[in-house]
């Protein structure tokens, strides 16, 4: 306090000698401190501005309460006094001298002169933890009235102590931010640990991205448990930053908690542009973040120039590379000029060349460069700017001046893909190119045979991916399936190549159904099928009298059999034919009836039926006693004697002739033939039992060359291996018999006249089995004996 006083008392002596119209330098303030003087200046805000253009914000850096202000002629020279109130309520009276300078454009400013001096901050700390006496460990001159930001480095650790902050003697806390009037020594403060709780505090400040960064951490100490309170913590002096009370810890207890956290979030500043009484922009801007340019105001002849704090230009412009830490106002600032009209065309490129579009009548002020690239805006679709034809950058320099844009079309691609019954054919796929909206309809066409163009494809060429599709489709065919009796069973619509789908082929009476009359699998035409039918045939037999078969023949359906010779037996004749042989609807057997000469008739054994007279006169047959037969009486039969148009009806053993009234129908005359083989064209049938017996012969040849045995001698050997080869032999020649004589696919029946053949091959077949068993059992027997000798 002495030092300041005398200080008080030297600027007083100063402000004495100015009063008394005595000029003094303001380098020529003695003390025995520096005096440092800084220059700053004034704008219409009263915020400072020093020598650099950095702005310095007056109340924060001097703490003024008052000052005193004098205007002045252009370069004249006041001197005077003007006294300063600080925080702390001491008032300093510097010596001020102002002059009306013209600085960077800056007219009517005043530069205030201002007295500052230098004080030296000594920081003390312990020698160690056993010699608690002070000694410096640190200097720093420090100019009045801050300490700019210094802070002292933490000192050694103490053992058995914590650190606590430097404290100067009235035990304030020594802050980067504190303010020295004079010298000051402040001291290490530390606390015992087994005595108080240490604890931190954090304090985070908010970052222009929004994150938050540790501005200071400070250890403090306290009682075990007890209560900290965050609101008794927050930091003062923060330019800028607002305590966020929500983000931040409430409280914590000491002993228990560590830290206490505590957030600090950048003030908002407002930042307005006007033009004139027009507001046309306000930003709020975080503490020294960035303001951004508004758009370029317009004023009916002028021409913008800049934003600045004044209305007149004379403040401070503005600038987007400022941080802005405190609310500012700028005005729009104009400068008159001529204005010329200007007319802007736009063309258009057509099959011929270019095409006006569209013209616009503007008008810009003498010296104005229309931006080519601005003009680049004007989008329009299916077109791209022509930079190379297009005019430059112009400048407006005379009235009725004309600028011109291009714009050439763009070609989109496109690209023609085939379909066949739906499947892409990538292989054929072309490509091509035309402008926007253009409508294409030309493509090569590529049909393959049986496909037909669904339509005439059509593409209308837009921005996005452009594809014309040419779809081919199978051509369709009608298919009719008809009856013998050309009569439509089924009629169906059949795709190209596809096949057609038969019906059930309808039910012939006296006939079976042997296929369709065309091949229906591969339909490239439009077709009529017709079901295709045989006539059915039958055997008929005839047999004598003891079975034997006197003629065997195959006769078509609703024929008739052509009657075969008789033989003759000697003492008996000829009666007739027992069973049918006309109008054949099935196969029949029919039996040669004979009588003794001298008897009525030899009808069969069991069951006697209708007998056919003979055809030719009995023979004289010598007499031969034969019991005559007990004839049951049927309740109508024929027997038909001698001629055979005659008819004799037997009732009762009575016999009586009646002579038909119409003839006989004309009987086709088939041919007598030989009973042919079973798969033959005549009677299409096959022997069930064959088969039977070939399996039966298989079967056991392969039962007799899948036995074995582990021990036998040569000799047994030799025997087993020509039974097995005999087996074989018997086996395929059974199959190869089978598969000459029989046809599985047609009709079945029980025998034929190879049956005989087939159960001998097997009955061989079942010997050989036998003597190949026989001959393993003697081995096995053999060789038990010589095991057991």
């Amino acid at each position: 306090m002495r030092k300041l006083k005398e200080i008080v008392i030297v600027i007083i002596a100063i402000a004495s000698m100015i009063c008394t119209a005595s000029i003094i330098p303001a380098n020529a303030i003695t003390n025995d401190k520096t005096v440092h003087v800084n220059y700053y200046l004034t704008d219409d805000q009263e915020n400072y501005i020093n020598w650099d253009g950095e702005r310095i914000d007056l109340e924060q850096r001097i703490l003024v309460k008052e000052e005193t202000y004098v205007n002045l002629a252009q370069d004249s020279y006041v001197w005077g006094t003007t006294h300063f109130t600080t925080s702390d309520g001491i008032q300093l009276y510097l010596s001020v001298g102002m002059k009306k300078v013209d600085y960077k454009g800056k007219n009517s400013c005043d530069i205030i002169f201002g007295a500052y001096m230098d004080n030296t901050v000594n920081f003390m700390d312990w020698r160690s933890s056993q010699d608690h006496t002070y000694e410096q460990v640190d200097s720093k001159p420090v100019r009045f009235p801050y300490n700019l930001g210094y802070e002292a480095k933490d000192p050694a650790q103490k053992e058995g102590y914590t650190f606590m902050g430097w404290y100067d003697e009235q035990g304030y806390r020594f802050e980067k931010d504190s303010i020295i009037k004079e010298d000051l020594n402040v001291y290490a403060k530390y606390v015992k640990n087994s005595e108080k709780k240490v604890y931190t505090v954090n304090h985070y400040t908010e970052q222009l991205n929004g994150e938050y960064k540790n501005y200071e951490s400070k250890k403090n100490q306290a009682s075990n448990n007890q209560l900290i309170l965050a609101e008794s913590m927050i930091k003062t002096g923060l330019t800028g930053f607002i305590f966020n009370a929500e983000k931040s810890d409430k409280s914590i207890v000491a002993g228990q908690d560590d830290e206490l956290n505590l957030y600090y979030d950048r003030d908002i500043k407002t930042v307005t542009f006007m033009n004139g009484n027009e507001t046309l922009s306000v930003q709020n801007i975080k503490y020294e973040g960035k303001a951004t340019m508004p758009e370029t105001p317009i004023r009916e002849g002028y021409r913008f120039i800049k934003w600045n704090t004044r209305m007149d230009g004379n403040g401070r412009d503005f600038n987007v590379n400022d941080s802005v830490i405190y609310d500012s106002v700028y005005y729009a600032i104009f400068e008159s000029v001529p204005s010329y009209q200007y007319t802007i065309k736009y063309y258009q490129e057509d099959i011929k060349g270019y095409k006006l579009i569209q013209s616009e009548n503007k008008s810009a002020f003498k010296g104005t460069v229309i931006n080519a690239t601005d003009q680049q805006k004007n989008v329009y679709d299916g077109y791209k700017y022509n930079n190379e034809k297009s005019d430059k950058n112009i400048e407006i320099v005379q009235d009725q001046q004309v600028i011109s844009f291009y714009y050439d079309r763009i070609e989109y691609p496109y690209v023609i893909q085939y379909y066949y019954d739906g499947v892409l054919d990538i292989d054929k796929n072309e490509n091509g190119s035309g402008y926007l909206n253009d409508i294409i309809t030309e493509f090569v066409d590529k049909n393959k045979e049986g496909f037909k163009l669904l339509s005439a494809p059509a593409l209308t060429i837009g921005k996005d991916e452009n594809v014309m599709k040419v779809e081919y489709v199978r051509e369709q065919y009608q298919v009719r399936f008809l009856d013998k009796d050309g009569q439509v069973i089924k009629s169906e619509t059949v795709k190209y190549g596809d096949f057609a789908r038969a019906p059930e082929a309808p039910q012939v009476t006296g006939m079976h159904f042997t296929g369709w009359d065309k091949d229906m699998t591969n339909i490239t035409a439009s077709l009529d099928i017709t079901a295709q039918y045989k006539i059915n045939t039958y055997t008929v037999e005839f047999q004598d009298q003891k079975g034997n078969t006197i003629s065997r023949q195959v006769v078509e359906y609703g024929q008739d059999a052509t009657l075969p010779d008789v033989p003759t037996i000697e003492g008996y004749e000829f009666t007739g034919w027992k069973g049918t042989y006309q109008n054949i609807q099935n196969d029949e057997i029919v039996t040669a009836q004979y009588r003794q000469i001298g008897q009525t008739v030899i009808p069969p054994a069991d069951d006697p039926s209708d007998v056919i007279p003979p055809t030719q006169p009995p023979t004289e047959l010598p007499e031969i006693t034969v019991p005559a037969p007990t004839l049951p009486t049927p309740p109508d039969r024929m027997i038909v004697t001698g001629d055979t148009n005659q008819q004799t009806s037997l009732i009762g053993g009575e016999v009586s002739n009646n002579q038909n009234d119409t003839e006989q129908e004309e009987i086709a005359q088939i041919t007598d033939q030989q009973t042919p083989k079973s798969h033959g064209a005549v009677e299409k049938q096959w022997a069930v039992l064959n088969l039977i017996a070939v399996m039966l012969s298989l079967i056991l040849a392969i039962a007799l060359l899948l036995s074995k045995r582990n021990k036998e001698d040569e000799d047994m050997r030799t025997r087993r291996r020509w039974t097995k080869v005999v087996a074989i032999i018997i086996a395929v020649v059974s199959i190869v018999i089978f598969v000459v004589t029989e046809n599985i696919f047609l009709p079945m029946k029980l025998t034929d006249q190879y049956t005989i053949i087939m159960l001998g091959l097997s009955l061989i077949q079942i010997v050989m089995t036998i003597i190949g068993r026989k001959y393993k059992d003697n081995g096995q027997l053999k060789q038990t004996v010589i095991n057991e000798s």
